[in-house]
């Protein structure tokens, strides 16, 4: 990064704009494909991964079940980014000194001490 006041604004855009595509993207997929009164929660996501793999006929099954898969795989992956990204930001703060004292303590190396 050469000039921090120009990048970082750009990059904290260009991140956003591609992790609203990331969002919009496939829920606009799921609502062009499946009939209004079918989108419902999760369920609608399937409905309309039935829908469009419904024009392969026998191999729709297989391709629905490994949607499926990807998809809880998707889910896990996004649940586990959220627990590390919250735990690294309560070390982050501790860092910091934005803790209590207790929280805040530091090893004879300088790394915020682990408790647990």
């Amino acid at each position: 990064m050469h000039d921090p006041q120009r990048d970082v604004p750009v990059s904290i855009g260009i991140s956003g704009l591609i992790a609203a595509c990331c969002y919009l993207l496939p829920v606009l997929a799921i609502l062009s494909a499946a009939p209004a009164g079918q989108v419902t929660g999760i369920g609608g996501f399937m409905d309309a991964a039935r829908l469009v793999f419904g024009v392969y006929g026998d191999r729709s099954g297989p391709l629905l079940t490994t949607a499926a898969v990807l998809f809880v795989f998707a889910l896990l992956t996004q649940g586990s980014a959220w627990m590390i990204v919250s735990d690294r930001m309560q070390a982050m703060t501790a860092a910091d000194g934005g803790s209590s004292a207790a929280a805040s303590a530091r090893s004879t190396r300088g790394s915020v001490l682990r408790y647990g």
